[in-house]
């Protein structure tokens, strides 16, 4: 009876797990270091941070406008960049509405700022929260705006991902969407700096994610499309492809933006139907410019104003990076290199099998006509 007992304690622990997993997850992250890999194993989003419930079973309708712009660039592959540029764009590069920081001027729709808040906690918090003496508010909805800007890294309904489809694009044709990608091997290199530039109480408000990856081997496979995080980058550019014509659409490249910054902001203000003079251009390419983002660096550490202790997702300052294309090469030539290379090589051949303009595209960039 005595080993039968014992025999039986795993498997009170897994129903306990899976138990927990679905009815109060958020209880998982109080684990420190590793309580997000219970989180995942239960089946719930990763990040642990990504929230579907603003876009699906209709809620996307209750808090959308029409002209409304949803920025869902790809991670790692210039959010913050066209979040700045859509904001220089919509204020035609004025001082008088600065760039505060991207939760506060562009809020994440799809972001839970602590774990188990509801999308109906936070909307309460986008109305009513304090930035110092101006209200919260003023920054993403100000009257003067031609239209509200928001984040997300969610892709299409009807991709290829279940675990980030949840944008109902086709169904808000007035509402309008912009993405971006960028080549693959550039967002593997960039995600490995960007794990450890997470301030250390947000990884422990989040169960240790994202973790310290050991070796950019560990984080590569996390990354591709067998790993827990596969759908970053692998599923976001297979979501978005086909939907490159939708007119409420608009896919660019990070390759196409670096090679001519003046001509992707034209391209971007025509799409959000903002007209800028000579003068009004020259100083949004300059805001738009990694030189004065760099120089601006703490406008975006991400300012985590819905948690009540942490301060900041990013270390001060540590979030804009060199904006080089090409330095993914670099990556797979380090430690573990000619391993890593192989596996991303794998990866990419049966995961792109039959979609070859897809990965041209998502490689290499070139503007749609």
């Amino acid at each position: 009876m005595g080993l039968l007992k014992f025999a039986l304690i795993p498997v009170a622990l897994a129903v306990t797990v899976g138990v927990i997993g679905q009815v109060k997850p958020e209880l998982f992250l109080m684990i420190p270091e590793i309580g997000f890999v219970p989180w995942a194993m239960t089946g719930n989003p990763m990040p642990p941070y990504f929230d579907q419930t603003p876009y699906v079973d209709g809620e996307f309708g209750k808090w959308v406008k029409d002209d409304d712009v949803i920025v869902a660039c790809g991670s790692k592959s210039g959010t913050n960049w066209l979040l700045n540029i859509v904001h220089q764009i919509r204020v035609k590069g004025s001082d008088e509405l600065p760039f505060v920081d991207p939760l506060i001027t562009t809020p994440w729709i799809g972001f839970k700022h602590e774990p188990g808040e509801t999308w109906e906690e936070q909307k309460v918090k986008l109305d009513t929260t304090m930035i110092g003496d101006t209200p919260l508010k003023e920054h993403w909805d100000n009257k003067a705006y031609p239209f509200r800007a928001f984040k997300s890294h969610f892709t299409p309904v009807g991709g290829e991902d279940p675990k980030s489809d949840f944008l109902p694009i086709k169904d808000f044709p007035k509402v309008k969407f912009i993405a971006m990608a960028r080549n693959g091997q550039d967002v593997m290199a960039s995600f490995a700096p960007f794990w450890d530039n997470h301030s250390p109480t947000f990884k422990k408000a989040w169960g240790g994610f994202p973790p310290n990856y050991s070796t950019n081997m560990a984080m590569l496979k996390d990354l591709l499309p067998s790993g827990l995080l596969g759908h970053l980058w692998f599923g976001y550019v297979k979501s978005w492809y086909p939907l490159r014509n939708e007119p409420n659409v608009l896919l660019l490249h990070y390759n196409d933006l670096k090679l001519d910054l003046e001509g992707g902001i034209k391209k971007i203000a025509d799409f959000v139907g903002v007209e800028l003079s000579n003068t009004e251009m020259a100083k949004v390419v300059e805001k738009s410019g990694f030189k004065w983002m760099k120089e601006n660096d703490t406008l975006f550490a991400y300012q985590t104003w819905g948690h009540p202790t942490v301060e900041t997702i990013m270390k001060g300052g540590t979030i804009i990076n060199k904006g080089v294309s090409g330095r993914g090469k670099d990556f797979f030539k380090g430690e573990q290199g000619e391993e890593m290379l192989q596996l991303w090589n794998e990866a990419v051949s049966t995961s792109f099998k039959g979609k070859e303009d897809v990965l041209k595209w998502a490689m290499e960039g070139g503007a749609f006509d």
